[in-house]
């Protein structure tokens, strides 16, 4: 019977120890994986638009009136610095004959 003892506690330690040097490399893989997007994305810098308002909205579609607002121009030489992504871009071809647009 003593034998038997011997060998169960043998066993438990050698499972405990597996599983503690188990965790640890996962754990530290994960730190590794997760720093590096985050560091690369604040890198990258966003180029900006400035859209100004250069003809009156009297007259056009309230869907183009609409766009003006939400563009941030009220009145004619207002002018607004948005982020250049696909929806400014869109907004912008909406109204492309009403605005002046300049990279900066």
């Amino acid at each position: 019977m003593a034998e038997t003892k011997k060998t169960k506690k043998v066993a438990e330690e050698k499972a405990t120890t597996t599983k503690k040097t188990t965790t640890t490399k996962t754990t530290t893989a994960k730190a590794e994986v997760k720093s590096t997007p985050k560091t690369t994305a604040k890198k990258a810098a966003k180029k900006t638009l400035r859209v100004t308002l250069i003809r009156s909205t009297i007259g056009c579609k309230p869907n183009q009136v609409k766009t003006i607002k939400a563009l941030g121009l009220n009145k004619i030489n207002s002018h607004n610095d948005l982020v250049d992504n696909a929806a400014i871009r869109g907004m912008i071809f909406t109204v492309k004959h009403l605005v002046r647009v300049e990279e900066i």
